[in-house]
């Protein structure tokens, strides 16, 4: 493919750090294509280079002050990069504001990208994450129908914004976030012991506590099941409080948030992990969990249905189903035929939704801009 410039607008400062999955990402799409990303956040403006692309934060006291300064600064960098060819942001919010206007201003194609169902969602409307929410809600849907091209990450997202917005279908494409196997596909000849395992944000969007009443049923059952938890967030004093009542806390470990590695770790030592999501875009940990060699139980969100298969790559059931994910993960516990054929099959299934694959898929996107 020919190599181009691209101005990116994105608000997760990650991009800056060494290790971590989107820096990781960046390094691999640089092999493809220039990146000037923008980076909507507040502090001390910073600037690194990943190969040739640059990484700035626009900086600022505030987050309005962080959103001005974004916009100023992308400006000045396509001033600098007259040969940008399109701009692409991480949402349709405040980055797809930026995007928006510096696309207009500077007859741009704009290629915008859906992470997540939260167009229309109400369970987005009260979420505690995020600034005006529902009048982000409106911008959002706005800005998604003047795209010239709209990433989304799972084939039921496609069929959602086709259905619920009115998008051309032709507009889209889904190309899912890149797992980088390297790091969760070296678990072999692991001590597994029987732990149930919730990654990700503590947050409400997570049903963190919908984990909690599953994990509490299934360990007073069977008193040689422990629980662990990687990940943080202003729902961990809940959860502990819970755990507390349930007499369970000497069974339960908060790892808090891990690095990438010492989150392998973790899925390599764990019996199955339980993604309790009421809704997801796509479900990362889902596919790091397989690659891991540790068997899924998951709510029917994400990559439900594409990845996660039920009884074949992993076990699905309805959202928000405390009963069924008791029995799921039951299932997984007793039968050890059932968890060595999801086992086998993760391992599998993970290898299609590589980063190295995916992001060749995503890099001939937008090296397909007219």
């Amino acid at each position: 493919m020919k190599r181009i410039a691209i101005l990116a607008i994105g608000r997760d400062v990650s991009a800056l750090t060494p290790g971590t999955p989107l820096y990781e990402r960046l390094t691999l799409y640089d092999s493809y294509h220039t990146f000037i990303h923008v980076i909507m956040t507040v502090g001390a403006p910073k600037k690194i280079m990943i190969g040739t692309s640059v990484v700035v934060t626009a900086g600022g006291k505030s987050f309005i002050g962080a959103f001005f300064n974004a916009l100023r600064v992308a400006f000045r960098e396509i001033k600098k990069y007259p040969d940008i060819k399109l701009v692409t942001t991480q949402d349709v919010l405040y980055a797809g504001v930026v995007g928006y206007i510096v696309s207009l201003l500077k007859r741009k194609p704009l290629y915008v990208q859906l992470h997540g169902d939260y167009l229309d969602n109400p369970a987005w409307f009260t979420s505690k994450v995020g600034y005006g929410n529902r009048v982000m809600n409106f911008i959002g849907k706005w800005i998604l129908r003047r795209a010239d091209a709209i990433r989304v990450v799972s084939q039921r997202l496609l069929t959602q914004i086709v259905r619920e917005q009115g998008i051309e279908e032709s507009t889209l494409i889904s190309i899912p976030i890149g797992t980088d196997l390297s790091i969760f596909s070296q678990t072999e000849n692991r001590q597994r012991s029987k732990t149930l395992l919730f990654v990700g944000r503590l947050i409400p969007e997570k049903e963190p506590m919908l984990f909690v009443n599953v994990a509490s049923t299934i360990c007073k059952k069977y008193p040689d099941v422990m629980i662990g938890i990687a990940g943080d967030g202003f729902l961990k004093e809940e959860m502990v409080n819970r755990f507390n009542q349930e007499g369970l806390s000497s069974r339960v470990t908060f790892y808090g948030a891990l690095a990438q590695r010492e989150l392998s770790n973790v899925y390599a030592q764990s019996y199955c992990y339980i993604h309790t999501a009421g809704w997801e875009g796509w479900g990362m940990p889902m596919i790091e969990s397989m690659a891991a060699g540790c068997p899924v139980v998951t709510t029917d969100s994400g990559c439900a249905g594409e990845a996660i298969r039920n009884r074949e790559t992993g076990m699905v059931v309805p959202v928000n189903d405390e009963a069924g994910l008791v029995l799921a993960t039951e299932a997984i516990l007793n039968d050890i035929t059932l968890w060595n054929s999801l086992v086998e099959n993760g391992k599998k299934e993970a290898e299609l939704w590589s980063l190295k694959h995916l992001a060749v898929v995503n890099m001939e996107w937008y090296a397909s801009v007219k």
